[in-house]
């Protein structure tokens, strides 16, 4: 950038910088641009040196552009000029399929003054769809009707599995074939679960959700069930306040069972009731998987499925990229789906924002991959993971600020200026990049 700003200062103290006899435009000024061999009519809203943002007539600033000088004259009646703004290929002409319901989070395309443009979903009333344009702010959003709008093979929901909660093996009516799982478990494991569900039915039901105990129950899981008990049985409260702060972890409705309880369980399996009490003393969730979460083989951290579906919050995702992911400069130029991704422990930012979103997706939540430029030509960008919330979006993995969780924020331009001091010349979001391979347009300059 400064050799390109120090190139254009020796234009103008040369008297290169313009051809000869032109004047500097100014801000409201009327001018003709040149686009693919055709002069339109437009006028000049900014200026930076000897290049100028203009905006075409009739058209608002998501034609804007920067052009040069062999790019821009005064009017010129005298000349043929056309009426209509560029009109860009349709590349997804043959691919794009249309649909009769979208969901909030999807991203789709909608025309805008005769081209497709990307938008997202944001909001849904009966037949109506709330949408927003990435690169704008929130005051560019519009309501518009399914039939304005497509969606491309790649991105579509369709294609990311999604969790949802396992059967427990506590209820009131006992185990049976082809819940939880297929043998029955040890009458003592579920004598337990059922002495804690009637003091805390919630506990019991999320512990009776957890994947330890599907594939049968050792000796040391019941220990470790009977140590919540005892436990639970000294410090009713402090363990409902504790429950309570873990739910709110992820999304009941999608997970497949509570990541934090299960560290928990793990937790008392190896400590006893004592290690228990002295977490529910001032209970602290960095702690639990600092403590809980070793790289121990035997408890499913070589595989990908396993750890996708425990890392199904943001705050859990965060933790396990700072602790076990790092970056891979070598990594650079290297196509990697999010597996291998998640076999190499890290890559440079657009893997670990893959793998992230991925998590994230399968989990229920409305994650996407942004990345912002600020030189397309020289590929100097940035990619992270953003989800959205009702309250505003999120930054959810960021490979330099590894363990990260920003927001809110109030639209993906604001993301994106928190990112970097750089000025942003485009914008690219997608709903993955790694295992769902996906082409999305690129917006700015």
């Amino acid at each position: 950038m400064a050799r390109r700003l120090a190139w254009v200062w020796l234009c103008i103290c040369l008297g290169l910088a313009s051809p000869a006899g032109a004047e500097p435009y100014h801000s409201g000024d009327r001018v003709q641009v040149l686009w693919e061999g055709v002069w339109y009519p437009a006028r000049v809203v900014d200026s930076r040196g000897t290049e100028y943002q203009i905006r075409y007539d009739g058209y608002d600033a998501a034609w804007d552009e920067w052009v040069g000088p062999d790019r821009i004259r005064p009017p010129q009646g005298s000349v043929a000029v056309s009426s209509d703004p560029p009109v860009y290929p349709d590349e997804y002409a043959e691919t794009a399929r249309r649909r009769t319901d979208y969901l909030v989070g999807d991203l789709v395309q909608i025309q805008d003054h005769g081209t497709w443009s990307q938008v997202e979903v944001i909001q849904r009333d009966r037949d109506r769809y709330q949408v927003h344009f990435p690169v704008f702010d929130a005051s560019w959003n519009r309501w518009v009707a399914a039939a304005d709008l497509r969606y491309i093979p790649g991105l579509d929901r369709d294609d990311i599995p999604a969790a949802s909660p396992n059967p427990s093996l506590f209820s009131t009516g006992g185990w049976s074939p082809g819940g939880h799982s297929t043998t029955p478990p040890p009458p003592k494991a579920l004598q337990v679960l059922a002495r804690l569900g009637e003091k805390a039915p919630d506990l019991a039901r999320e512990l009776g959700r957890l994947p330890d105990l599907a594939d049968g129950v050792d000796p040391k899981e019941i220990a470790g069930l009977e140590a919540i008990h005892q436990s639970y049985s000294g410090r009713p409260d402090a363990w409902a306040r504790m429950f309570e702060a873990m739910n709110r972890v992820g999304l009941p409705d999608r997970r497949r069972y509570l990541a934090p309880l299960q560290a928990l369980f793990w937790r008392a399996q190896d400590g006893g009731a004592a290690a228990l009490n002295r977490m529910v003393d001032g209970y602290d969730l960095t702690r639990l998987l600092d403590q809980a979460w070793k790289p121990d083989p035997r408890r499913g951290w070589k595989d990908f499925d396993t750890v996708t579906d425990r890392l199904q919050a943001p705050e859990l995702a965060a933790w396990y990229l700072k602790h076990r992911f790092s970056y891979q400069w070598d990594a650079m130029d290297r196509p990697r789906d999010d597996r291998t991704t998640f076999q190499k422990g890290g890559g440079v930012c657009r893997h670990w924002a893959s793998f992230a979103t991925h998590c994230l997706i399968r989990n229920g939540y409305l994650a996407k991959n942004l990345t912002v430029w600020w030189d397309v030509d020289d590929h100097r960008g940035h990619t992270v993971t953003v989800i959205r919330r009702p309250e505003g979006l999120y930054v959810a993995a960021d490979s330099t600020r590894p363990g990260i969780y920003d927001g809110p924020f109030a639209d993906y331009m604001a993301v994106g200026e928190s990112l970097t001091k750089e000025r942003i010349t485009a914008y690219k979001l997608e709903t993955n990049t790694g295992l769902y391979q996906s082409d999305v347009d690129i917006y700015g300059e």
